[in-house]
């Protein structure tokens, strides 16, 4: 086991190739972050948009893998090491936090003159904090998965529309209509990838990883079973063909087919829902898109000022790239201003007469008349969309790749009475004092002795052979 320990941190410290972005001017003082290589998109604009408001000169290491970037965090940050600033996204940071291991960047906040936390969406904020309050990850933005949901076409092929959308009664229906509408130009883009994805984040949102409790109750044998429903899984270009469309959300940009939702301005008749739970009572879900952490042995102060100046009013409000939805209030209302002065443009061009098609995404079938009313129902409901979003998903690459054995995603077929104890074991064991090792930092898989235990020891084992060869 020893043995396998040393590969495995091995493995990890050699992951991630850094480069720098230098600062202007003669400081010599650095700032690190590591970050996994998804969120170099939206990250680098952010970097380069920052550098100015910090003295340090920025070093930017992207780890290709998320188990890795996971795992190098947890060895590196556990042993009192690791760069500045990290990505919260795919690590357990709740747990550095009990290890004292981050800065409470909510006393940051409240020390700074500049900022005051009311100045935040508090529905995103405050489910973050510890039991006492204490604030070890700040989101810079956020993100939240959303269903459209074409009932006209859904009623035409004789789907019943529930009285209540959740997670299973909206497989059902997608399960329905893929048979009632076979042979028929239609399709139904609610596939095992997204059912996958989102009997994943039910599961994980049943843990509080904070307190470390599992909710057992909420993992029914009813919502497991979603994995065995048959519904199809392909694309359809045209929106009207598609009885259901699942996707992240950015911020609205423009009318018509913008950023928020297909449809959303487009469509009569049609449901826009943020991500249905299977009991819509425990609160609708989001994602931190870009959430840091401050390693309270790294460059505080530089880490901070990078924060700082990524939460301004400048970087929220106009940094549409960088940012999919704004943690500041005021950079929330001044982008929905922006699309209500856009909106006042249109209704004066419709008043003289004049063609107003180039201020819309894309083309419209929207009769004159009926553009204002459309646009103002695109704002009003991003606007209460936003105001839903009340869990955050927090999530552990190891523990997500051991509940996907349990579940066996990707097979469909699945025990729904084993799956469950499986799945309660695995959490349990996960939370428990017989789970991951967090001194020597997550490195063994939290289930000793499974399957999952065995091929990461080989990938790495190969992994690091490959680095030696080419040594």
């Amino acid at each position: 086991m020893k043995k396998l320990v040393v590969i495995m941190v091995l493995a990890v410290l050699l992951a991630g190739i850094p480069f720098a972005v230098a600062a202007e001017g003669d400081e010599t003082e650095t700032l690190t972050i590591v970050a996994p290589q998804w969120a170099e998109l939206q990250l680098e604009p952010l970097i380069q948009l920052c550098r100015r408001a910090t003295d340090a000169q920025i070093e930017v290491t992207y780890i290709e893998n998320t188990a890795d970037y996971a795992a190098k965090m947890s060895t590196e940050i556990l042993a009192g090491g690791g760069p500045d600033l990290f990505l919260a996204n795919d690590v357990p940071f709740w747990d550095y936090a009990k290890k004292g291991a981050l800065a409470d960047v909510g006393k940051f906040v409240e020390d700074d003159p500049d900022l005051d936390i009311s100045q935040f969406h508090e529905n995103i904020i405050d489910p973050l904090r510890d039991k006492n309050g204490n604030l070890f990850v700040m989101p810079v933005s956020y993100t939240f998965s959303l269903i459209v949901v074409n009932t006209p076409l859904l009623e035409k092929y004789g789907v019943e529309i529930p009285v209540e959308w959740t997670l299973s009664s909206m497989v059902k229906a997608a399960a329905e209509f893929t048979k009632n509408a076979k042979g028929a130009d239609v399709h139904a883009f609610f596939g095992d990838t997204y059912l996958s994805d989102a009997l994943m984040d039910e599961i994980m949102l049943s843990i509080d990883f904070k307190e470390g409790e599992v909710g057992a109750d909420k993992i029914t044998e009813e919502l497991l079973s979603v994995l065995n429903m048959d519904c199809s899984d392909t694309w359809a270009v045209n929106q009207r063909n598609v009885a259901f469309t699942a996707y992240w959300t950015r911020f609205p940009r423009r009318f018509s087919y913008g950023d928020v939702g297909w449809g959303m301005f487009e469509y009569e008749g049609y449901e826009f829902l943020v991500s249905p739970r299977e009991n819509p009572a425990d609160g609708n879900m989001y994602i931190l898109d870009l959430g840091f952490c401050v390693n309270k042995n790294g460059n505080v102060d530089a880490a901070w000022r990078f924060l700082k100046a990524a939460l301004g009013e400048k970087i929220q409000a106009e940094s549409i790239n960088a940012i999919y939805h704004p943690i500041l209030k005021s950079a929330t209302e001044d982008r929905l201003n922006k699309n209500r002065e856009l909106l006042a443009q249109i209704e004066q061009k419709i008043q003289n007469g004049e063609d107003f098609s180039s201020l819309l995404y894309t083309t419209t079938e929207r009769s004159e008349d009926e553009i204002v009313p459309a646009a103002e129902n695109y704002i009003n409901n991003y606007t209460a969309m936003m105001a839903s979003l009340t869990v955050p998903r927090l999530y552990d690459k190891n523990l997500a790749d051991s509940l996907a054995v349990a579940l066996n995603v990707g097979t469909g077929t699945l025990d729904t009475a084993a799956a469950k104890t499986e799945i309660i074991r695995i959490i349990e064991t996960y939370l428990g004092e017989s789970g991951g090792d967090t001194v020597q930092g997550y490195t063994i898989i939290y289930i000793a002795g499974s399957a999952l235990a065995v091929a990461i020891a080989a990938g790495v084992a190969i992994k690091l052979t490959k680095r030696k060869k080419k040594a």
